[in-house]
């Protein structure tokens, strides 16, 4: 068995648009192909709704919408990226694709550049890869809502569910 060496790093790379993103692998519980989403009142506006899960209600964020990306319509690669967080609880992100998976040594990670973007955004990158004419974004999935609007989504999701719940009895 080949240990990685300790400065490198895997991810699975997402693609929004022309941009490539990057998520630790150890962070991503799995990728889907997008289902039915239900719409989610009371949820911050990159939240698009819930899916269900092998009975797992889990929240999607629409990951144009976070990154104040134009809309485009629907692609036959759209996936859905399932993220652990670091309490349990699992989020999905919407994306145009998932494309690869990559080990980054960490003489192609770098900081981060300070960029003019909101705090929301700018805390929600963590690094920048740079491999041969590519560059990666890498995030930091549990920046990736803002913890308020994080808190908000789960707390809307479990007030849905219960509310299923009730239905149903």
């Amino acid at each position: 068995m080949v240990n990685n060496a300790p400065n490198e790093e895997k991810v699975v790379v997402i693609r929004l648009g022309d941009e490539e993103y990057g998520v630790d692998i150890l962070v991503v519980a799995e990728i889907i192909r997008p289902t039915e989403i239900t719409p989610l009142p009371r949820a911050p506006k990159s939240v698009v709704g819930l899916i269900n899960l092998r009975g797992k209600v889990i929240p999607v964020i629409d990951a144009r919408e976070r990154f104040d990306l134009p809309k485009v319509k629907s692609k036959q690669s759209e996936r859905i990226v399932i993220l652990s967080m670091d309490d349990g609880q699992l989020i999905g992100v919407r994306v145009d694709a998932a494309t690869e998976i990559l080990t980054l040594g960490g003489d192609e990670i770098g900081p981060a550049p300070d960029l003019a973007l909101s705090d929301g955004i700018k805390e929600a990158i963590r690094a920048v890869a740079n491999r041969d004419d590519r560059l990666i974004i890498l995030l930091n999935p549990e920046k990736i809502l803002p913890p308020s609007e994080l808190e908000q989504t789960f707390v809307a999701a479990e007030e849905h569910s219960a509310g299923e719940e009730a239905e149903v009895e």
